[in-house]
């Protein structure tokens, strides 16, 4: 599974005997998060369109010792929400996290990109979040953690990439507005904003230009872009027990990039 073989796995408190749901759990970030999940405890159920890449998923979680399962789903589809809580409750009994990481990123130019462009990357990466919040809120309530994949480029900016960047402040915009009208109800929502991760959505883009990742390295204090693991803790603990008091944060996980960026992000 990309990203599982290149640090260890963590395993965190706070999760044994959870159910966590895991879009875009096939490959990426969110397979990375679903093997800390799945390793500290959880009954961990990935999420995706490829089924092939789910079963590697789940192949590495059970390899953790950990309990997985797999929907295939594409989350864009209308009525997709509804369907996919109906069918996890069904399969695990109850839902106790969502780590919502499928997404979309299509880099073109304003002039090129058109509002079709903004329309795809709102529904997957706002609209379907939100869709799948709503379905499970009746499972969530009441200890519920709620775990959304951003992005820095919320607001960091990343000229050529406008709807994504739109998309992903809307996301972190949708986290602060749920976590004041969801943690009454015992819903603790947050995101997370990676910086520069090497992620198969990325992959088209790196084979363009083979001068990016070493040009955004030279510019991230830790050296270097992130691998899928290094974030896949972080959102496990934001899931966990032990962010009890977490609410309405996006927390940055980009090796220092934003803290330290010389201006504007190397084109």
């Amino acid at each position: 599974m990309e990203g599982a073989s290149e640090q260890s796995v963590y395993s965190l408190p706070g999760l044994s005997g959870k159910v966590a749901l895991v879009t875009g759990g096939g490959s990426g970030i969110g397979a990375a998060s679903a093997l800390c999940l799945g390793a500290s405890g959880a009954r961990t159920i990935v999420v995706g369109r490829n089924r092939e890449r789910l079963e590697a998923s789940v192949a590495a979680i059970r390899a953790a010792g950990g309990e997985a399962d797999l929907l295939v789903c594409d989350v864009d589809e209308d009525g997709a929400a509804a369907l996919l809580v109906e069918e996890a409750v069904a399969l695990a009994g109850r839902i106790d996290v969502l780590l919502l990481s499928a997404g979309r990123y299509e880099a073109e130019p304003l002039e090129e990109a058109g509002v079709g462009s903004l329309d795809r990357q709102y529904r997957t990466n706002v609209r379907a979040p939100y869709e799948l919040i709503a379905a499970a809120l009746p499972q969530l309530r009441d200890g519920g953690a709620v775990v959304v994949i951003s992005s820095i480029v919320a607001f960091a900016g990343f000229p050529g990439s406008a709807a994504y960047c739109a998309s992903k402040g809307a996301v972190d915009a949708l986290v602060r507005a749920l976590a004041g009208e969801l943690g009454p109800q015992g819903v603790r929502v947050n995101a997370i904003a990676p910086g520069e991760t090497e992620t198969l959505m990325n992959q088209a883009y790196y084979a363009e230009d083979p001068d990016y990742l070493p040009r955004m390295a030279a510019v991230t204090p830790a050296g270097r872009a992130a691998k899928p693991a290094d974030i896949g803790p972080v959102a496990a603990f934001l899931a966990s027990d032990a962010a009890g008091w977490v609410h309405g944060e996006t927390v940055v996980v980009d090796g220092g990039l934003t803290a330290s960026i010389p201006g504007s992000i190397p084109q």
